[in-house]
């Protein structure tokens, strides 16, 4: 789809729109550049107005404004443009050069049916008439002709009328085609004394036949003797359908004895433009060919008898310069052409299609120059003002073409080479080297699916990698750690060396091969590694240039997974034991865990070098008995410095447990730590069973010491207590936090058993209606109960309830003590006892 294109002039019809064909080559090969066009169809003298507006464009309109046009292409050929001096549209060429415009055109479809030579009068039976000899005095020159128009343009080395040479043409050269015996058939014999050196013969074949060429010179008025010395040349620039003319069974016809010469003239052969040539695409080093050649119709260059307008002096011009590509696909133009498997509806052919590839590729070379030579403040780097003459687009191409069927250098047939912007930018800049969509393999330049790379880590090996822009400067990283690049790991012939000629010196090393390929020596390794490609700046540019490219080593997933504290208990008073935890893959039907992963990946995650959790629960020693309800977490534990996940990268590569954006690319948090997901995780539960404990009563002195006497009648010592953890007579459990369980059973033996009806026991038995006891002695209503006895039946005792059923609490575990009620009754026998001096006998006891 073409952008908006400024139109200056157009046909007012009956074009084949081929320069909107070109346009689309051109926006396709360099979308950004602005589009103009002008027509160059109506005549030589108008194409030549027609280059000179392009050049005059300016962004106000005034002559001195800031120039609009870059760059010139076109694809016209004008029969009657001069082959010995520049003509108008040459002249028109120049003049665009010389306004800083770059000019391309094509360089034409003649192949090299062309021939040159000076003529050589043979006399006829007419004395004013001489005839050129070929072959034999007989001045003819058989040819084989197929069905198909013609169009033969013959021009000698004379002067020009219509470029101010008043003289005109001296010489007076017509051509004909006649019969064995020189019969002329056919021919226009124009009078070109004072006028144009040219002749064009424009004839149909409707049958194959054999006919001869006839080259005669007449005489002028008072003319003695033919003109010699005058050089001529003839070119075929229609040859039938099928474009072939010579005929290889017959030794006298037209083959390479005499055919063969340039095709590239007229403004096409200018000194200051760009001739282009065309190699089908199919056929170009893109299409990974060693060696490809220019289509047979691309036109031959190398005519060097254009005089220079000065001097008059014949100078080489050395065109084609270039070649490009031709035979690409349009979306309207040309015809339909398959290659590769692939059928193109519209194909583009000749070098028509060719010069605009090229041009358009001349405007990224100026676009790159701009973007890599100069720095932030608009000002060129000092490689650039040191020599801006190496920069110009024409000239990177020139020197940095892809030399052509082993001809380096410039030839006649291939200019200087088939163009390379990739090269010409290198020359001056370093590329972004690039992975292939698959870049890693076994062999060398693998192609199926079984040669990609199969390693897993656990043994040495080669990995070769695919790719494209890689230079001798570009570097292998692996992670972040840079390999040395190891001259070792190819023989004499640049082929890689069979792992077993390599050592564990070559282990993680690597070789640029070339340009799309890289060898790596590989020695163990855990994980799914990133394997980057890094080529630096150039030295000369602006440091924007170079770049990087990675791809994970292993053609595999990463695994999901689900981390899950393993279920656990503990006593009552005990510490939270030292809790673990399993990796279980991800179950996607219960979006929960599955089956745990095999033993060797649990053995990478129990790792500490590879891998740490922590534990969180808010269950501590003292928290009450449970049945599997304390929930305990588990997260990958944080650096206590850094705040780090202490996960290896190797876990990160194998494993779904870091946060990815929407592009698939890990998420790492403000301090470059990898955030890692919230959803990996479940907890999972501790289930806290009643400590077994024996509580045992004594009295203590007021040093904190056990008194196991004391004397008759002095107060009762303070009650404390004594607990034995665990089952009796069994071990005692380890990791009991002795210091919390005491006080939690201090806090409910002194403070918290309470009795039904208010009666508690606070820090000395508080009783209910006074019975208390007093500085050491027990007392009821004032009585005091110092060697008294309580009884009470064995029917009072069956009848009571459990101290459970009245909310008497009991550490770790609930009593099937009795509660005996000390009622009014037994109060009022205590005062009438007291008052007759009688003994009062209750058992008061807890029985279990």
């Amino acid at each position: 789809e073409l952008p908006t294109v400024n139109v200056l002039q157009d046909l007012s019809g009956g074009g084949s729109d081929e320069g909107r064909a070109m346009l689309e080559i051109i926006h396709d090969v360099a979308p950004g550049a602005d589009l103009h066009f002008r027509t160059g169809f109506i005549s030589e003298y108008d194409f030549a107005e027609g280059i000179r507006e392009l050049a005059d464009l300016t962004e106000d309109g005034t002559p001195d404004g800031l120039r609009i046009i870059d760059i010139i292409v076109d694809d016209l050929t004008y029969l009657k443009e001069p082959y010995y001096k520049d003509g108008v549209v040459s002249q028109a060429i120049d003049y665009a050069v010389s306004k800083g415009i770059y000019y391309f055109s094509a360089a034409g479809n003649f192949g090299d049916k062309s021939y040159e030579d000076t003529f050589d009068p043979v006399a006829t039976d007419e004395p004013t008439i001489y005839r050129h000899r070929f072959d034999t005095n007989d001045g003819l020159k058989q040819m084989a002709v197929d069905p198909g128009l013609y169009v033969l343009g013959l021009q000698w080395d004379d002067n020009y009328y219509s470029l101010g040479e008043t003289d005109g043409a001296q010489v007076d050269l017509d051509i004909y085609l006649t019969d064995a015996a020189g019969n002329k058939l056919f021919g226009y014999n124009w009078n070109n004394k004072g006028a144009d050196p040219n002749e064009l013969l424009y004839f149909r074949v409707l049958n194959p036949t054999t006919t001869y060429l006839m080259i005669e010179q007449e005489l002028a008025p008072g003319q003695t003797a033919p003109a010699t010395g005058v050089d001529f040349k003839f070119i075929f620039f229609r040859s039938g359908d099928d474009g072939v003319l010579e005929d290889p069974s017959d030794p006298n016809d037209f083959v390479e004895d005499n055919l063969g010469f340039s095709t590239v003239v007229g403004h096409n052969n200018a000194a200051k433009n760009i001739a282009i040539g065309a190699v089908g695409w199919d056929a170009s080093p893109n299409w990974g060919l060693d060696t490809f050649a220019a289509k047979g119709s691309s036109s031959m260059g190398g005519f060097t008898n254009v005089k220079e307008a000065v001097t008059s002096i014949a100078v080489p011009r050395n065109q084609p310069k270039l070649m490009g590509p031709t035979g690409v696909a349009t979306s309207f133009f040309g015809f339909p052409y398959s290659a590769g498997g692939n059928t193109y509806d519209f194909s583009f052919f000749g070098t028509s299609a060719a010069a605009p590839h090229v041009a358009a590729a001349a405007a990224l070379l100026m676009e790159g120059v701009e973007g890599f030579m100069k720095d932030a403040t608009g000002n060129y780097t000092s490689a650039y003002q040191a020599a801006p003459e190496d920069y110009t687009p024409d000239k990177l191409l020139i020197d940095n073409t892809v030399d052509m069927s082993g001809n380096p250098g410039y030839d006649a047939k291939n200019g200087f080479g088939f163009v390379s912007v990739d090269a010409a930018l290198q020359s001056f800049a370093n590329p972004i080297p690039t992975f292939s969509t698959n870049p890693f393999y076994d062999v060398l330049q693998g192609t199926s699916p079984d040669d990609l790379y199969s390693g897993d880590g656990t043994s040495s090996s080669l990995v070769f990698i695919q790719g494209a822009y890689f230079t001798d400067q570009t570097e292998v990283l692996f992670r972040d750690t840079e390999f040395t690049s190891n001259p070792n790991l190819v023989d004499t012939n640049g082929d890689p060396k069979p792992t077993e000629d390599l050592g564990t010196t070559d282990e993680n090393t690597f070789y640029v091969l070339d340009g799309n390929n890289i060898v790596i020596y590989l020695g163990t390794y855990l994980g799914n590694p990133l394997i980057s490609v890094y080529t630096p700046p150039g030295s000369d540019t602006n440091q924007t240039d170079g770049g990087s490219d990675s791809e994970e080593l292993r053609n595999i997933d990463k695994e999901p997974i689900v981390i899950r504290t393993d279920d656990d208990s503990r006593l009552y008073g005990q510490d939270n034991p030292d809790f673990t935890f399993t990796v279980y893959s991800f179950d996607t039907a219960t979006n929960g865990p599955g089956d745990p992963l095999p033993e060797a990946e649990q053995n990478l995650f129990q790792n500490p070098e590879l891998f740490q959790v922590s534990f969180t629960t808010s269950a501590d020693a003292t928290t009450d008995v449970s049945d599997g309800s304390e929930p305990v977490f588990v997260a990958i534990k944080l650096d206590d410095a850094t705040g780090a996940p202490l996960v290896d990268q190797s876990i990160l590569e194998l494993y779904d447990i870091q946060v990815t954006d929407s592009n698939e690319d890990p998420v790492f948090d403000t301090n470059d730590y990898p955030e890692i997901r919230s959803d990996i995780y479940e907890s999972g539960n501790l289930t806290i069973e009643p400590m077994p404990v024996v509580i045992e009563p004594y009295l203590e002195d007021t040093d904190g010491t056990e008194i196991t006497s004391w004397e008759y009648g002095t107060p009762l010592p303070p009650v404390a207590y004594k607990y034995t953890y665990g089952e009796p007579d069994g071990e005692t459990p380890s990791d009991i936090d002795e210091t919390a369980l005491t006080n939690a059973l201090d806090a409910n033996q002194l403070n918290g058993i309470s009795f039904v009806n208010g009666i508690s026991f606070v820090n000395g038995f508080n009783l209910v209606n006074g019975f208390s006891f007093v500085n050491g002695e027990p007392t009821l209503n004032g009585f005091s109960m110092v060697n008294r006895a309580f009884f009470a039946s064995e029917s009072t005792e069956a009848n009571a309830d459990t101290a459970t059923a009245n909310g008497i609490s009991f550490v770790n575990g609930d009593g099937t003590e009795k509660l005996i009620p000390l009622d009014v009754s037994l109060i009022n026998q205590v005062q009438e006892d007291e008052t007759t001096n009688l003994d009062i006998v209750v058992d008061f006891q807890y029985e279990p």
